[in-house]
């Protein structure tokens, strides 16, 4: 778990050194291609099913990147051991759920004041859309987002 958290801290200081630096602006933002690498490098037992539309716009994609990064961060950090799956379905919607089993192994009590989940609500309430959250039956915690399509 330390060894996580030094690995979280680290990507985070770094973050906030390119962020004074000019180059920052030039940094491709992720897009829904960037999910499959996202989700085999997630540190946990994860798979993935479905795939976003193509020609959806770049803040949506970035909304589908940063929610699945968002869940399984949440997965690694709050549920040890447990296994993830990262669904993309869309109709007239596009739909992105996370789900992950119990942890199989002790949690620690981490400190959270949940601002991940209410950064993720805000950037989908921007798009038209929704975020739900809370447990599963199973003993695991299901995130969905919800995003109209076509907008």
């Amino acid at each position: 778990m330390s060894v996580d958290t030094l690995d979280e801290l680290r990507h985070m200081v770094n973050l906030l050194r390119a962020s004074g630096s000019a180059a920052t602006e030039l940094t491709p933002q992720p897009t829904s291609s960037d999910v499959d690498g996202l989700v085999a490098g997630s540190g946990i037992e994860a798979t993935l099913t479905g795939t976003a539309p193509t020609g959806i716009d770049s803040a949506c994609q970035r909304t589908i990147y940063r929610t699945i990064q968002e869940a399984l961060t949440n997965v690694r950090k709050h549920a040890p051991g447990s296994t993830a799956h990262v669904e993309i379905a869309h109709d007239t919607h596009l739909t992105v759920t996370i789900t992950n089993t119990a942890p199989t192994r002790p949690t620690l009590a981490l400190p959270s004041a949940r601002h991940g989940l209410v950064g993720l609500q805000e950037r989908a309430a921007l798009l038209g859309g929704v975020i739900t959250s809370g447990p599963a039956q199973d003993g695991g915690f299901r995130l969905r987002l919800r995003l109209p399509l076509g907008r």
